[in-house]
């Protein structure tokens, strides 16, 4: 039953039944001798814990993972694992943190050769970078996720890319320019049926 999937729609519908399956399944000898599926695991684990806002959960799962995938240097789930601390510290209104964890993730991202993850951080930190009021950062972030998801065709990333590129320009005042930014936005939503 262990699919990414699975546990996803699940934490999202059920996160204590979610969390319930993880930790049954994390006993597992199976599951403890396959890497992959072990941290896959945990890191959902991690991802049910920020549903529940248990942050010092958060953080010790993806510390696990973090250094499991350091071990092999798999540096994917190593940025994944940084991506989801910068998420927990952004939720704990630590911004600092925050921005150096998605700062570290975006280099194993790179390592990776990942751009879909790539452009889910550069996203992350645009829209960090906005929260710090620092605007023209927050633009040069948003700008390089949105030529990533352009080139590989990503229409949601893109539409996320110009919402957010959006807000960065309705910050700073330039009320029409962000405007042109939300409508091509919406349209792309429309067109994938994203109400």
């Amino acid at each position: 039953r262990f699919s990414l999937g699975y546990f996803g729609c699940l934490n999202n519908a059920d996160p204590e039944q979610s969390k319930k399956e993880l930790l049954a399944l994390l006993q597992k000898p199976q599951v403890q001798n396959d890497y992959k599926v072990l941290n896959d695991a945990r890191s959902h684990l991690g991802a049910v814990y920020v549903n529940q806002s248990l942050f010092d959960e958060g953080l010790e799962v993806f510390a696990t993972v973090f250094q499991s995938a350091k071990s092999q240097n798999d540096f994917y789930r190593m940025s994944l694992a940084k991506m989801n601390e910068g998420i927990i510290y952004r939720k704990r209104s630590v911004f600092g943190s925050s921005m150096e964890a998605y700062i570290e993730g975006l280099q194993f991202a790179r390592e990776a050769k990942n751009d879909a993850l790539i452009a889910t951080i550069l996203q992350n930190m645009g829209s960090l970078a906005n929260s710090m009021e620092k605007f023209d950062q927050a633009l040069v972030y948003l700008r390089e996720s949105l030529e990533i998801h352009t080139r590989t065709k990503n229409e949601r990333g893109i539409a996320g890319a110009l919402a957010n590129i959006g807000i960065s320009l309705k910050l700073m005042g330039q009320t029409d320019s962000a405007i042109k930014n939300y409508d091509m936005a919406a349209q792309r939503f429309k067109q994938l049926g994203d109400k």
